[in-house]
């Protein structure tokens, strides 16, 4: 996987899950690694981000550089795995 999207949950013009839903349905949507930034990280929210779609999820607020470090790592060692980086 070479292209890692990280996208907000809440956009003004379309919601980051509307928008994973487009990508994904792109004819290489799935080769794409995408992860929700957000600061609404409760147990049903972070299930609704992984039936979206999303890679996983980092928690706003986190240091980002991080949380992608970690992400990319996991993702490339489990690539069907929901990342929670919430925490």
């Amino acid at each position: 996987m070479h292209i890692v999207i990280l996208i907000d949950i809440n956009m003004p013009e379309i919601s980051g899950i509307e928008a994973t839903k487009k990508i994904r349905a792109l004819p290489q949507g799935n080769d794409v690694l995408i992860l929700g930034l957000t600061g609404n990280v409760d147990a049903s929210n972070l299930e609704l981000y992984k039936q979206s779609g999303l890679n996983g999820c980092i928690a706003k607020g986190k240091i980002l550089s991080s949380a992608l470090e970690i992400a990319v790592g996991m993702n490339k060692d489990s690539p069907c795995d929901f990342i929670d980086l919430t925490k």
